[in-house]
């Protein structure tokens, strides 16, 4: 059993995990879990087991001088990068930050251009975790995957609404890597006209967004006569900002950052119904 904070580890995988995503437009992207046992100086703050999370990819690669200024604030490979992607440059800094807050690290150990990256997650794993924002330090499992879990959505289909680059990436990897067919939009008016046009077994629908926001896309959805499964994705996890999401029509609510199981659970909860 991993011991160590459940929702500082999950937000650091979603930013390396999402980064290899979002710069690998072909190939492949890897996650390798393991355990280091420590010994001597390096169990001195009481846990003598680090998880470690190797991800590689076979993306865009990184120059070589560049490898230590993409874990500064606002930085990213280049402006043509910043063009083509988007985002603030802020994610790997404070991944690093979370990392090390956790007793561990974040390191590129290698990466060349046109061929990929790798980086190393460590966080400390044994009853020496630190605790952050006073909540003591819980069990979050052990990371095996489950081969059977591989059809678990064969034949949905699923459409995915969200202005965030990394989380439409993301949700996209999860829900193909168990055999949806998956749709993207970027905003309520498109979700909308994709929606109206074809009947989707879940929408994923992102509240805060420009032009059209989730709650109105799923109204004027309603309004329409759509009936099927919208599941709210939102990071404002009260229970006020849940019943304005049932009052507009979903049906559902799933809160960021995204836990790739209960995403699962969520589609097969409401698929076909």
């Amino acid at each position: 059993t991993i011991w160590s904070d459940p929702l500082r580890f999950r937000q650091i995988l979603l930013n390396v995990v999402g980064n290899a995503v979002k710069f690998t437009n072909q190939g492949h992207v890897g996650v390798h879990v393991g355990v280091a046992h420590l010994s001597g100086a390096e169990a001195a703050n009481g846990s003598k087991v680090k998880l470690v999370i190797r991800v590689t990819d076979t993306g865009s690669g990184i120059e070589v001088d560049k490898h230590t200024k993409i874990f500064e604030p606002f930085s990213q490979e280049s402006a043509a990068t910043a063009r083509r992607y988007g985002g603030t440059g802020l994610g790997l800094t404070l991944s690093r930050q979370l990392a090390r807050l956790l007793g561990g690290d974040i390191d590129l150990i290698e990466s060349e251009p046109g061929k990929g990256s790798t980086f190393a997650i460590t966080v400390a794993a044994g009853a020496g975790a630190k605790e952050l924002g006073g909540k003591k330090a819980e069990s979050i499992g052990v990371i095996q995957p489950d081969p059977r879990d591989k059809a678990a959505l064969q034949g949905l289909s699923l459409l995915v609404v969200d202005d965030g680059d990394d989380n439409r990436y993301l949700m996209d990897l999860i829900l193909k890597s168990r055999g949806a067919a998956v749709d993207l939009a970027r905003d309520g008016d498109e979700a909308v006209s994709m929606a109206m046009a074809k009947i989707y077994d879940v929408i994923f629908m992102d509240i805060q967004m420009p032009k059209l926001d989730g709650r109105a896309a799923t109204e004027q959805l309603r309004q329409r006569g759509y009936k099927g499964p919208i599941v709210a994705l939102t990071a404002h996890a009260t229970s006020e900002e849940r019943v304005r999401c049932m009052k507009s029509g979903m049906n559902e609510y799933c809160t960021k950052p995204i836990s790739p199981d209960e995403v699962i659970r969520v589609v097969l909860r409401w698929a076909r119904r």
